[in-house]
Formats: C-alpha cells, structure tokens, sequence
C-alpha cells in the first residue's frame, strides 16, 4: 500500500482501544487524514462541517443505533448521501444486519476473514462512481459558489455561453448539467432542446434568477429534471444534485436491467428451437450489458 492515502476517513467508535487500534491501521498503511469520534453524534456534527471521503462505524453506538446513524447519513442532508460506508461488526453478526446493509449500500465488515480493512477502503471508494457536472452559466461568481459547495463532491466545469456549454457537455457528457436561461450566444432553453434531442436521459438543472411558474412548468415539460431559483443555498443545491443524480442512476440501471432480460429471454427462445449458437450470443450480449 503506498503512503499519503488523500482520503478523509472518518471513525466513530464507542470504545478507546479499538478505535485507537482502528486510527493506528489506518494510518500504519498510509491514510493520513484520519477523523476518530466516539459515536454518531459527534461524527453527523463532522459530516455537516466538513468533507468526508468515506466513514468506518462500529456497529454498536452508545448515542445512537447505528442503523439510524446511517439513515440519517444517507439522506443526504449534511453529506452527500452516497458517501462510501464501513460497519464494523465486533462479535456476532445481528440477524437482519446484511440485508439491511445491502438495503443502504453498506459494507459490513466482519474482520480479516473479509480480507484486509485497506482493500476494503480501496474497494469501496473505487466503487464511487466519478461525477461530474457542467455549470453552464455566463455569471463567474455563480460559477465560484457552485464550485466550491459542489468541488468536494463532483468534478466541475464551467462555461461561460450556450455555445461553449454545449461543445463541452459533447466532448465529456457530463453527469450532471447546471443551465442558467439567460446565456450569451446560445440561450438555455435552445441548450436544453439540443441536449435532450441527442440525450434524452441527460439531467438537467435549471438555475436562473427570473422565472414565472408558467416558464417553470414549460421547463420541466421541456425535459429539465428540477428547477433552482437565485440566489440559492449551496447546501440546498447540493442536496438537489445528490437527488437528481441518484435518480437518474436508477432509471439507468433500470434499463440496464430490462436490456439484459430481454437479451436472456430471446436466448430462451432460442435454446427453445434448437439455436443453441444464437442463444450463445444473446447470453454473451447480456453479460456485455452488465458490463
């Protein structure tokens, strides 16, 4: 493992000595920014102020069930909700505690039975999807403050005109795209139609200071996914961002899931009539969706 791991690590743990032990493994292997707390209360108050790169808890709190910490994690209220999560489980696994951890995307860890703790780390930040966003928008203060509420958590570019906005999001197809109407050369609502028109499924967020529900509605029928009023709060918009984006992660995997049943039921048919080759294709076009 190399040294100078930039991730922040944040640990809450009800007792001294295995969360001294946990801090002291993990910076034995390189992580240098390392947070210990002693239970949930005093790690939310971090998460609100501070970034955090991914959170290890016991799965014993004093101050709070760590399940409802979690929860209270993933709403994404004080941090982005799909902040990667650790729990420790000291002794005996608690009946339920795997299907509630897959239920809220966390990785329960059981020891070194699971293998190393810094695989684990490095297994669950390198699931963290990149994401990205597109600020489109001829005003660089807006663009600062949106950099700097949304640069801990997404990649960010600006441009500063439709035109310059839309040969970016062609160049990169940006996860997210944050659209003020009142662009130079290339307004937003033309941004929008010529996005949609080659990504339907493209989420796109409407910021803009002048606005009439009659514009809103025709916005939104238009295809943007939400709508943010200026001046607006960064934690506000973050929250936004989080929202949409997980959003359009399930209509994706949604449609990965229908494209890969509908591969497999053609095989079906096709094993049905004897074209075991043809099925061997679907089969294989199917894993290829996955991937």
């Amino acid at each position: 493992m190399t040294t100078d791991i930039v991730h922040r690590i944040l640990v809450a743990h009800p007792s001294d000595t295995p969360r001294k032990l946990l801090v002291d493994q993990l910076k034995s292997v390189g992580y240098r920014y390392v947070a210990a707390v002693t239970g949930a209360r005093p790690a939310l108050d971090i998460l609100d102020h501070s970034r955090v790169d991914l959170v290890i808890a016991a799965d014993k709190l004093d101050d709070m069930d760590v399940w409802a910490f979690v929860r209270t994690t993933r709403s994404g209220n004080l941090c982005p909700a799909i902040i990667p999560m650790i729990v420790v489980a000291a002794n005996q696994v608690s009946v339920g505690s795997d299907t509630i951890a897959e239920d809220l995307g966390v990785r329960l860890y059981r020891g070194e039975q699971d293998g190393p703790l810094e695989t684990v780390i490095e297994s669950c930040v390198k699931q963290q999807p990149t994401r990205t966003v597109l600020v489109i928008e001829d005003d660089m203060n807006v663009g600062e403050v949106v950099q700097s509420g949304l640069g801990p958590y997404y990649q960010v570019e600006t441009a500063l005109d439709g035109e310059a906005g839309l040969r970016r999001w062609s160049q990169r197809r940006h996860t997210l795209i944050l659209l003020d109407l009142e662009l130079p050369k290339l307004s937003g609502e033309e941004v929008l139609e010529k996005v949609l028109v080659y990504e339907p499924t493209q989420p796109i967020i409407i910021i803009t200071g002048h606005s009439t529900p009659e514009r809103y509605k025709q916005l939104m029928l238009s295809g943007a996914a939400d709508f943010v009023k200026k001046p607006f709060d960064v934690r506000e918009l973050r929250l936004i961002c989080d929202r949409v984006w997980r959003h359009s992660a399930l209509i994706r995997e949604a449609t990965t899931v229908n494209a890969i049943e509908k591969e497999l039921a053609a095989a079906d048919r096709c094993l049905e009539s004897g074209r075991a080759g043809q099925a061997h294709h679907l089969i294989r076009d199917a894993l290829s969706i996955r991937k």
